[in-house]
């Protein structure tokens, strides 16, 4: 899809915008051990291309990662057994932007796409062995700001709301009577730094 965003951009076709962004990611997941926590801040990083299809309107298509490395799951070993935590996913979402024409422009965004939630977890890992996940739809809410620093060239900020789904708990959780592993979804907070190249601008 950015193949095709590119190249239509490129023969004359609405307005590009090809955007990098980095920041941080926070999981919304519920904590289960008093003692345990999801790491507050996990480096992530974003790729997006967009096509402008009126003065306010761009449908773009971005490819993200969340690195917070995979911590090991050692619950059938020694018993109070700690590791780091660990959270790590991706996402490919397309969406539909709707912004402001203000100098500095305001923007709206919704967006679905596939995702995979690798690794999630405690510090805990006795008590709490990683969520993870496989293949499955990834939903998407972002607002933010930007200004045009030169030309064809932004800055600017936006928060992030992704949720995936098809989401497990490893073995060894204490379960209910329903059984487990059971799917489920996560969801997670993204603040970005953006830059914006618009290249036909």
């Amino acid at each position: 899809m950015f193949a095709l965003l590119i190249a239509a951009g490129l023969l004359g076709a609405p307005a590009l915008e090809l955007e990098l962004a980095s920041g941080f990611a926070h999981s919304l997941e519920e904590a289960t051990v008093s003692s345990a926590s999801y790491q507050a801040a996990v480096f992530t990083g974003q790729a997006r291309a967009a096509l402008e299809f009126a003065d306010r309107v761009s449908l773009g298509a971005s490819l993200g990662a969340i690195l917070g490395g995979q911590a090991p799951n050692l619950v059938a070993c020694c018993g109070d057994v700690h590791s780091s935590p660990a959270f790590t996913a991706t996402a490919a979402i397309a969406s539909l932007r709707l912004r402001s024409q203000t100098a500095v422009q305001l923007w709206g965004q919704a967006g679905a796409g596939v995702g995979h939630l690798i690794s999630l977890q405690q510090n805990d890992n006795f008590e709490h062995p990683p969520l993870r996940g496989r293949g499955g739809v990834v939903l998407q809410l972002a607002g933010g700001a930007r200004t045009f620093v030169a030309r064809q060239v932004a800055i600017g900020f936006e928060l992030q709301w992704l949720r995936w789904s098809n989401v497990e708990q490893g073995p060894g959780a204490f379960c209910d009577g329903s059984g487990c592993p059971h799917p489920q979804a996560t969801t997670a907070l993204l603040l970005l730094l953006s830059l914006t190249w618009s290249p036909t601008r």
